[in-house]
């Protein structure tokens, strides 16, 4: 099958975003790659999202609707997937828009791999101007599926589902709903979830998503508050299990969680080492005595050295296995 003639399932969950769709659906139709199917999830919106998605379905038959009762992003990317029925499937937010060659970008370097994944920009919805992006979360080259979840654990890969064209049977076989106090990391949850059943990734230099930026998006309406992010690492340990390749991936993501400063606003991080570790223990509850060892880690902010010391550690754990083990 030959990538023009795959067909590409543009799944979009709408809640009230009235003022963004219009901009929003218009894009995707506006495609290059026309074999496609766009999906919109009407998410119980109280305004007129639900009308403004049934005129874009009479108007195209490429356009299809779900209407839901409210229950968040993640049930209606879940509802879209069911009833998607395309080779690939990329999600895009109501209130963002695509570049007219975006998905043929994408599905243009889809051969052999599970995932492609292209650059982006932020724009100034109010002011019309693109902002600057950090150079760190521009993934571009090859991955494997490994690879590319202990990026997401360790903070070093953009989070967002968007962006990125999905193989539609991985996709039906792994999605998960997320549970509804997750606010804010959906998008992440679900990326690690798939990545643990993707064997190869490819991310490309061309930028297929934009991004719009405005002063009561989610992002600024709604921060990561403590208990979340609290709640967030337990879930990613609990889609990880014990699978020992992703373990200093994990330590490495409680440490910057403690250097982020989550537990610097409970006022604690000028207290001593031992109600430090106390407080850490509390945090995390499943963490194993050995780590007590490396807590004075989570005072060092120079990435080299905390990397010689974990070298370090492991060749002692290596050497004296049993001082590490769990009593």
């Amino acid at each position: 099958m030959t990538t023009s003639t795959q067909k590409v399932s543009i799944i979009v969950p709408v809640y009230n975003k009235e003022r963004f769709l219009r901009d929003c659906v218009d894009s995707l139709l506006r495609q290059t790659h026309t074999n496609i199917e766009v999906m919109l999830i009407d998410d119980g919106s109280s305004d007129q999202c639900g009308n403004i998605c049934d005129q874009y379905a009479s108007a195209d038959s490429r356009v299809r609707v779900i209407h839901q009762a409210n229950s968040g992003v993640s049930a209606a990317r879940y509802n879209g997937v069911a009833a998607a029925t395309g080779d690939w499937a990329c999600f895009v937010d109501a209130d963002d828009n695509l570049p007219d060659h975006g998905i043929e970008a994408l599905l243009k370097h889809s051969d052999g791999y599970d995932l492609v994944s292209g650059r982006f920009t932020n724009r100034d919805w109010e002011q019309g101007k693109e902002l600057p992006i950090p150079s760190n979360i521009q993934e571009i080259g090859d991955k494997d599926g490994h690879q590319f979840v202990d990026s997401l654990i360790r903070n070093s890969r953009f989070q967002s589902l968007c962006r990125q064209l999905f193989k539609m049977d991985i996709l039906k076989k792994n999605i998960i709903a997320i549970p509804p106090q997750v606010k804010v990391a959906e998008d992440l949850l679900l990326n690690i979830q798939l990545g643990l059943h993707i064997q190869k990734v490819r991310g490309i230099d061309d930028i297929v998503y934009y991004y719009n930026i405005y002063p009561d998006n989610t992002i600024n309406t709604h921060p990561m508050t403590y208990e979340e992010r609290v709640y967030v690492d337990a879930f990613i340990e609990q889609l990880i299990g014990q699978d020992p390749t992703y373990e200093e991936a994990l330590y490495r993501r409680r440490l910057n969680f403690l250097d982020l400063g989550f537990i610097a606003r409970k006022g604690i991080l000028q207290t001593p080492i031992g109600v430090f570790v106390k407080e850490k223990s509390k945090i995390y509850p499943n963490l194993r005595p050995r780590d007590k060892v490396l807590s004075f880690l989570c005072r060092i902010s120079n990435d080299p050295l905390r990397s010689i010391l974990w070298s370090t550690y492991k060749q002692l754990q290596k050497r004296f296995g049993k001082l590490f083990r769990k009593p």
